[in-house]
């Protein structure tokens, strides 16, 4: 299938999808997934489907000025979510997927989708090895500190890692299995999809009552993109250490 083809049938989707009146301000789908979890997967397949402007960590990067309030929001603060979310059809991945339980309160008509792994153990290893490291590194907060954007996003990640510290009782692959039984517990079993990208469209389809689009679902794998950040972050750092010893031993 051509390019064109495929605009055109994901623009058919959407036209069948958002009915008369609705506006992107509404919730239909919120996120209860933890970042590495298919998220960006599942971003661009309810893009496809219509359930779109999908809120996603990667927003806080072209939307900085939206990060102190979801900072405050993790830490327990009270915030208006519908001023915090607005302009945004659903949402998924962190910071949006904390506040999970508030947003179902707050939406009592939009569907919840909790993305997972197919084990503790596979969502740690992704999570572990890119999201964690540009939570933790000294390396990465360094470098983004001219970069109002990315200092933005590292300070909200910085701020997650803690409160997930004291939450569960400290970072590592018990959150996965955490974070899907406290969703089961809060969110009634007929609002719920427990979804791994692996099954397709077939059952995000159904639980979002749209027909099936005949496109490949989205495989997105940015674990590269993470990895690359890292190793300039280090280039950087070695760079700056490098020229300041040099200073230092010329006086």
């Amino acid at each position: 299938m051509t390019t064109a083809a495929v605009n055109q049938v994901i623009k058919g989707m959407k036209k069948k999808v958002k009915k008369d009146g609705e506006t992107s301000a509404q919730m239909r789908v919120i996120g209860a997934g933890l970042p590495r979890s298919g998220t960006s997967s599942t971003k661009q397949a309810l893009e496809i489907l219509g359930f779109d402007p999908v809120f996603h960590m990667i927003q806080i990067f072209s939307q900085p000025d939206r990060a102190p309030v979801f900072e405050r929001a993790l830490r327990g603060e009270k915030i208006d979510l519908r001023q915090a979310f607005l302009g945004f059809g659903s949402s998924l991945d962190a910071p949006a997927s904390d506040l999970f339980a508030s947003m179902a309160r707050e939406w009592p008509d939009a569907k919840v989708l909790l993305t997972v792994r197919d084990s503790d153990e596979d969502w740690w290893r992704s999570f572990s090895n890119t999201v964690m490291e540009l939570q933790t590194s000294n390396f990465w907060w360094f470098c983004v500190q001219p970069l109002r954007p990315l200092r933005m996003q590292c300070r909200l990640v910085r701020t997650l890692n803690d409160v997930w510290t004291q939450k569960y009782n400290g970072i590592g692959p018990h959150i996965h299995a955490a974070r899907t039984a406290e969703v089961l517990s809060s969110i009634p079993k007929d609002r719920l999809l427990v979804f791994n990208t692996k099954e397709g469209w077939v059952p995000l389809c159904k639980f979002l009552d749209v027909p099936v689009p005949d496109v490949p679902f989205p495989r997105v794998n940015d674990t590269k993109e993470s990895l690359f950040a890292l190793c300039v972050c280090n280039v950087v750092w070695s760079a700056r250490s490098m020229m300041y010893g040099q200073k230092s031993t010329t006086g």
